[in-house]
């Protein structure tokens, strides 16, 4: 991020690392060096699936030069799809300085053949997200800059609700700061009620949905956060973590515990428990073939179509976890 700030620009990057929010913060930040205020992104840039494109035709976009934006932006993403590397490494030892390469993974990992070849040429950097405690710091040193003292549950809540990626939660921070005047302390249950505010419903009223509402009533919480501007993929996310919960609940009663012990195990507030409870009892292992499959049909449409196919999609998927 520094080195863009000053305008330095290399011809090849390597991110890994699971913090897809300071990535994608960085790939539209190198977007604007790339390519000039006048120039059309969307004809300079180009961003591929690791596995869903021959290596070849990546390379040949690489060679191509930009008509009338400079230099071309070439993204792939998930990296690890791609069965031989050999051509990319070819590539990377004499790049076109008139293209720009992104490699993306979320792996923490990576072959250091790949590794070594990136750094003679660009950067190569790991995006680590931040562990619960150093977010909670985080948070805190934040909300401090804006001249708010939050109590630690309010902390929790905030991390809960954007997870520990650096620009999810700036968002989060700068949206609920401007409902608090300087020198005011952020509680718990104003944290709510701004959130609530803002956006009428939140992720967890979708994901506490799931399974147990009707579709009406889940197709209404969904478009109403859509339309407050909340990320397809955030929303995917927690869909995917909530299901991921209700998977350890029902492996846990497979395994013999009982309720109390997996409420303790998932640390489940009251309300939550109950309707796990619920689910779980009517959950099969067959449910959660069904309900991965979809997951990853889904991941799989929202990285790689067009918005309204894609949403299409993300809807036919919230219907399918509705009540019935």
């Amino acid at each position: 991020m520094r080195e863009l700030k000053t305008g330095q620009v290399f011809p090849v990057y390597l991110l890994l690392g699971e913090d897809r929010g300071t990535k994608e913060q960085f790939l539209e930040e190198l977007a604007k060096r790339v390519v000039p205020e006048q120039g059309d992104l969307s004809v300079a840039r180009s961003v591929y699936y690791g596995g869903d494109v021959p290596a070849g035709e990546i390379l040949s976009s690489l060679r191509t030069y930009a008509i009338f934006t400079g230099r071309k932006l070439v993204i792939v993403k998930e990296l690890e799809g791609i069965r031989s590397f050999s051509p990319f490494i070819e590539y990377i030892e004499t790049p076109n300085e008139e293209s720009v390469l992104v490699l993306i993974t979320d792996l923490n990992r990576f072959s250091q053949r790949v590794i070594d070849a990136v750094m003679k040429k660009g950067r190569a950097c790991i995006f680590w997200p931040m562990f619960p405690n150093e977010g909670e710091r985080w948070v805190a040193r934040k909300l401090a800059d804006f001249g708010i003292t939050a109590d630690r549950d309010a902390i929790y809540y905030i991390i809960e609700l954007s997870g520990t990626g650096r620009s999810e939660l700036d968002s989060q921070i700068l949206n609920i700061t401007t409902y608090l005047e300087e020198g005011e302390r952020l509680s718990l249950g104003k944290a709510r009620n701004i959130v609530s505010q803002l956006h009428g419903f939140t992720v967890f009223d979708l994901t506490g949905a799931l399974l147990i509402k009707s579709k009406r009533e889940i197709l209404t919480i969904f478009h109403s956060l859509l339309d407050h501007g909340e990320e397809p993929g955030k929303l995917f996310y927690f869909c995917s973590r909530e299901i991921g919960r209700m998977l350890h609940a029902f492996a846990l009663k497979s395994a013999g515990h009982d309720f109390a012990d997996i409420a303790r195990t998932l640390k489940l507030r009251k309300k939550e428990a109950e309707r796990f409870r619920t689910l779980v009892q009517r959950m099969s292992l067959g449910t959660f073939r069904k309900l991965y499959s979809d997951l990853h049909a889904l991941d799989h449409t929202l990285k790689s179509s067009p918005r309204e196919l894609a949403m299409l999609s993300f809807e036919r998927f919230i219907v399918g976890l509705s009540s019935t």
